[in-house]
């Protein structure tokens, strides 16, 4: 009994000392694991409980069952969408963002393992095209004798399985990917047209002066979609909180593995109550761990036919700014508005969708300068051929002769 009584007082105790750390889930079970397996019967002495008694405990503490907070929230429905509300995840990424120090990473940290084969993913591609990103990775690689470098896109337009992200299953091949090392960076552009500011603006070159573009569904207060919209509207929501989401699950993943990324979307808007991806707690939150950076260019300066500012978070791509500015084609911001419709009805912000051939060549110049020379002298390892022959599926090479939709059901 009196065992017993000590077993249970010792839990406690280790739960509250494990618990008064900032340390990941992951990290704790893995330090328990190592204290047991280094925990010899000659320790065991300096106790009254035996060695089978401590390893039970290091056992139990390294079980999820016996943390509250591991566990789902009791709930009337079937299923459940989010172990907590969602409000309670803004406020811990607040919380999060707004410590001196939200990350304490490692002293030490395993050498990243390189494959022969460099593979970017570019997510959301759209259609291929001479001068976009790809095609300045190929011609940059080919100047600099960098082989095996291949950029995968990762779109509908590409491949209607592994490209759609919306499929679960595709989300987490790729995620895997990308935390197995296969994957060297990533470029993504998620959709914006529910975060646009050209949203509920007058649409210049209708008959009507009072007819306006589709209405306003996110604002400041609410970032992830008004409470009262259309069946349409929340699936639109949906699908750009599916896509925005992996591509900062992917740039995580890739700050653990010492990869390279950015994700592109319009900047931070200068109206106070406009919706923006980079008011997010949770961006400002990645923005305060390592090799995370915010940065902003004008797409205008290099080609645009318009300003465009446009916000860009980057990872571990310092030098991303030098390689935007080298390749600016203009000395001033065009003066164009691409608010409104042209003389066919098509709305001008659709060819906002497609970078400029310059900014593609500063994106690429900026990826490829930090990838690493392949010694030939080593026998670098190559990747799983199961994996290598579906990226080489999804190298496209037929160019596209249309811009696609923001939004397809």
């Amino acid at each position: 009994m009196r065992r017993t009584r000590d077993l249970a007082r010792l839990f406690t105790a280790l739960q509250n000392t494990i618990s008064e750390h900032y340390i990941g889930w992951t990290q704790t079970r893995v330090t328990l694991q190592a204290v047991a397996q280094g925990f010899t019967a000659d320790a065991v002495m300096d106790t009254h409980l035996t060695w089978e008694q401590i390893q039970q405990l290091l056992s139990d503490l390294g079980d999820a069952a016996h943390w509250p907070f591991l566990q789902a929230v009791e709930t009337d429905s079937a299923e459940v969408s989010h172990l907590y509300p969602l409000e309670l995840y803004e406020l811990w990424c607040h919380d999060l963002a707004n410590l001196e120090c939200a990350w304490s990473p490692f002293t030490t940290t395993c050498p990243r393992v390189f494959y022969r084969e460099r593979v970017l993913l570019h997510a959301y591609s759209g259609r291929r095209r001479p001068g976009d990103f790809q095609w300045f990775v190929d011609k940059i690689a080919e100047t600099k004798h960098l082989q095996d470098v291949m950029v995968v896109s990762v779109d509908l337009v590409i491949d209607s399985t592994w490209g759609d992200i919306s499929r679960p299953s595709t989300q987490k091949y790729w995620l895997d990917a990308i935390a197995d090392g296969y994957v060297v960076g990533m470029l993504s552009g998620p959709p914006c047209c529910t975060w646009s500011i050209a949203r509920g603006k007058v649409v210049l070159g209708r008959p009507q002066p009072e007819h306006r573009g589709p209405r306003i569904i996110r604002t400041r207060q609410c970032l992830w979609g008004l409470p009262s919209l259309s069946l349409r509207e929340m699936q639109q929501l949906h699908d750009g909180h599916v896509l925005l989401g992996f591509s900062m699950q992917g740039m995580v993943r890739l700050a653990t593995t010492g990869g390279l990324g950015v994700l592109e979307h319009p900047g931070e808007p200068e109206q106070a109550d406009a919706a923006s991806i980079w008011r997010l707690p949770l961006m400002q939150f990645l923005l305060n761990l390592p090799g995370f950076q915010l940065r902003e260019c004008a797409q205008g300066l290099l080609g645009a036919t318009s300003t465009k500012r446009t916000g860009l978070l980057t990872l571990n791509l310092p030098d991303l700014s030098l390689h935007i500015r080298a390749n600016a084609i203009r000395p001033d911001l065009p003066r164009a508005a691409t608010i409104g419709v042209d003389a066919e009805g098509r709305f001008r912000t659709a060819i906002l969708k497609e970078y400029p051939p310059a900014f593609c060549r500063g994106l690429a110049a900026s990826f490829l300068s930090h990838f690493p020379p392949v010694d030939h002298l080593v026998d670098l390892d190559r990747l799983p051929a199961a994996f290598l022959e579906r990226c080489r599926s999804m190298v496209s090479t037929e160019m596209g002769h249309a811009i696609g939709a923001d939004f397809a059901r």
